[in-house]
């Protein structure tokens, strides 16, 4: 296989030294570098640990070189890795620059070239990139059918990206289609990799990468604030972080982060509101006073999370709604800050029409209970699933011969029914 690669900067050196291999020949192409003497004394390539090594060992086995324009890496190669930087603008944003000239580049080249060629965008890009710009702008240059695109984000961290590349967290790739070349040329690309590799959606690959950081990101501004308010008060921080990541049934596990409805109910309302009171007053009404901004805005995320599914349904345009679970907790009749509770009232302040069934609750808890869920769905227009799936009520659908209402779906669960919606 033979390998080029656009943009020699911190990404695309550890790929230059970590991919080549007996059956593996490389070409990298950086207009910073006219020789590999110059590109091994780079910043990266001698404080980046081991990655020097792989270097030396690649270039004494002749398993790389070095291309003085981007043509001539493209055309001595199969697969091409775009790694130009894309650096933020002053407002956030990322900048595109760099990538809009080496797809020029690379559409130039592949002109040139017949046949099959691979392409794999690795630079971090905004999601839809690589659909709405990226590619088509390559085609555009290119229209050669055999020219295949792939995302595929990168998790290399900086002081350990030898040892990221060769066992990182997961293998992850996004693309229109994965024929079987382009799926073979893959996994051999990804031979030496351990891990699972996950194909996804273009878009959901681009997603994945910004999440994952700003979930590292979250995680640390967190751990401050909780540190922060424990030496405030002259707790000890370590013992309560230390013992908190042991849970790993909850707090370090997939637990609380599948996208769905609010939070709610007796618990997590009330302790998050006291440990924000706690952080202003301190122990005994005393003035603590410390700023945690992370901490004291999750209430209001939560309250925006609302909004979205009362906005849903006013987007309906229909009038009768009817809720399906409304305990805080399927299984009980608890409703004390049920957020499907919060939600009727908000929609009944509103003018619709509201109605509701749940397994444990009768109209004597709760006025808007309906005694059966064929009773719900028969005056509804709008059907809302906060604990059942879909496939729970499918059945209740089919029998009356149509498919009338429409579906919000809280629970975010996959779903084959056109009406249903969601909002997250």
């Amino acid at each position: 296989m033979k390998i080029s690669i656009l943009g020699l900067g911190y990404i695309g050196t550890t790929l230059f030294a970590c991919l080549p291999s007996e059956n593996r020949h490389v070409v990298g192409y950086d207009p910073r570098y006219s020789t590999l003497d110059e590109l091994f004394h780079s910043d990266v390539a001698n404080t980046e640990p081991e990655l020097r090594a792989y270097l030396d060992d690649a270039r004494a086995n002749d398993w790389l070189t070095l291309a003085t324009t981007p043509r001539q890496a493209v055309l001595a190669s199969d697969v091409t890795l775009v790694c130009v930087g894309t650096p933020a603008t002053p407002n956030g944003e990322l900048n595109l620059d760099d990538l809009e000239q080496a797809t020029q580049q690379l559409g130039t080249a592949l002109r040139e070239k017949a046949g099959e060629h691979l392409v794999i965008l690795r630079s971090t890009v905004p999601p839809g990139t690589t659909r709405d710009y990226f590619e088509p702008y390559l085609r555009n240059i290119c229209p050669n059918p055999g020219v295949r695109v792939v995302y595929q984000p990168e998790f290399l961290r900086e002081g350990s990206a030898v040892r990221d590349f060769f066992n990182p967290p997961f293998t992850v790739f996004g693309a229109a289609n994965y024929d079987a070349l382009t799926l073979s040329t893959l996994r051999t690309l990804s031979a030496d990799v351990s891990g699972t590799l996950f194909f996804l959606e273009r878009e959901a690959a681009e997603m994945l990468k910004l999440s994952c950081n700003a979930f590292h990101a979250l995680k640390v501004a967190f751990a401050n604030e909780i540190g922060a308010i424990c030496q405030a008060c002259g707790i000890d921080s370590g013992q309560v972080m230390d013992t908190l990541v042991r849970d790993t049934r909850l707090n370090i596990s997939p637990q609380y982060l599948k996208p769905g409805f609010t939070f709610g109910g007796p618990c997590l309302p009330k302790d998050l509101d006291a440990l924000c009171a706690f952080a202003q007053f301190g122990e005994l009404g005393g003035n603590a006073g410390v700023a945690i901004p992370l901490l004291s805005h999750i209430q209001a995320s939560n309250a925006a999370h609302l909004q979205r599914a009362v906005t849903a349904v006013r987007e309906t345009g229909k009038q009768r709604v009817g809720v399906i679970g409304v305990a805080h907790k399927r299984g009980t009749r608890d409703l004390r800050q049920s957020p499907a509770r919060e939600l009727m009232l908000r929609l009944r302040a509103d003018g619709f029409t509201v109605a509701a069934y749940d397994d444990c609750l009768t109209h004597a808890d709760l006025s808007e209970c309906r005694d059966s869920l064929a009773e719900l769905i028969a005056e509804s227009e709008v059907l809302v699933l906060v604990d059942r799936r879909y496939a729970e009520i499918e059945p209740w659908l089919t029998t009356r011969g149509d498919y009338s209402q429409v579906i919000l779906d809280l629970t975010t669960t996959d779903a084959p029914h056109a009406a249903v919606k969601r909002i997250c």
